[in-house]
């Protein structure tokens, strides 16, 4: 049995058909929660597996996957419309060095992640001044965590900027009573633009973090 997890109806019923022609015993999801059910019922011998889902998207579920033991051999086929930009961003982000970013894998700024949605938000930041990005981030109140590559859209720079200035400031404020660990964290986090994209850093050790995405950007 083959699994399919593919959100655009006519890609997953072209890759159905091509496979139950050749053979194959084949189920298709569009969503996660269809896949997940499915897994609890009865594991395939292969998953094909769309990068961009909305709500939970490949990358996260295939962390899933490797993370249990039983399903680690699983074998998988990453499917994308494209090699973007952004999945080398993403890529970047997620390869930094800190172990704060295997909890919490970098997302896109356009994946429909309901968590990044409430960022943007909670923060009042206008989604469209963002071309392109991709975060990491913890949304527990007590943990000073952000790392984001963000493209600004044309003639936005400064207001992308003023965005996570703004953004520093209010973690610090937020962290300046009570959690003093978490308020050097939040002061020492780096703000830079680089070759075209805006980069913040707001985790432990911020600056060897910023050395090294800069280093592959």
């Amino acid at each position: 049995m083959i699994y399919i997890v593919e959100d655009d109806a006519a890609i997953r019923e072209l890759e159905q058909y091509a496979l139950q022609s050749s053979g194959y015993d084949v189920q298709s999801f569009e969503s996660s929660e269809s896949f997940w059910q499915a897994m609890n019922a009865a594991v395939p011998e292969l998953v094909i597996l769309d990068v961009m889902l909305p709500g939970e998207d490949g990358f996260s579920i295939l962390k899933k996957l490797r993370n249990t033991p039983s399903l680690r051999r699983l074998p998988i086929i990453m499917v994308t419309a494209k090699s973007s930009e952004l999945d080398t961003v993403r890529g970047i982000i997620n390869d930094n060095g800190n172990e704060m970013t295997e909890y919490n894998p970098a997302v896109a700024l356009n994946s429909g992640n309901e968590d990044l949605n409430n960022l943007i938000t909670w923060n009042e930041w206008d989604k469209a001044k963002f071309a392109d990005g991709a975060f990491s981030f913890s949304l527990m109140n007590v943990q000073a965590y952000t790392i984001a590559i963000v493209k600004p859209a044309d003639g936005e720079k400064d207001a992308v900027m003023k965005y996570f200035e703004d953004y520093k400031a209010q973690m610090i404020q937020s962290f300046e009573r009570y959690l003093e660990e978490e308020l050097k964290i939040a002061k020492a986090a780096v703000l830079e633009e680089v070759d075209g994209y805006i980069l913040f850093v707001m985790a432990e050790d911020a600056d060897t973090i910023a050395t090294n995405i800069k280093a592959k950007l």
